[in-house]
């Protein structure tokens, strides 16, 4: 398998206005926010009122792997935003991520 499509849904009630614009331009998945393990990319991405939308392309075969097992893990997503207009209360995507959170 040389890659692994994901689809999942990031629950974020707390912050109404998220710019994504900056990520679109570099999509790139992370592995427990360690920016030097790149694992795949962030193929769609779609900001509701309660939450982000995205469909994922993992490519790193060892995540693969762990994903697919019936021991494996269970694929958790989070993203990291940097806060940049007080008044409006607007935040900037500046990373989605792959957790290492295991499914049993």
């Amino acid at each position: 398998m040389e890659e692994l499509e994901v689809k999942s849904y990031i629950p974020i009630p707390e912050i109404k206005n998220i710019s994504i614009d900056s990520f679109k331009k570099n999509p790139v998945l992370t592995y427990n926010y360690d920016h030097s393990k790149i694992i795949g990319k962030v193929k769609s991405i779609i900001v509701d009122d309660s939450g982000i939308k995205i469909e994922v392309i993992i490519i790193d075969p060892e995540i693969i792997q762990t994903i697919i097992k019936p021991e494996g893990c269970f694929p958790i997503f989070n993203i990291a935003t940097k806060h940049f207009c007080s008044e409006e209360r607007l935040e900037e995507l500046v990373e989605v991520s792959l957790l290492d959170v295991n499914g049993n």
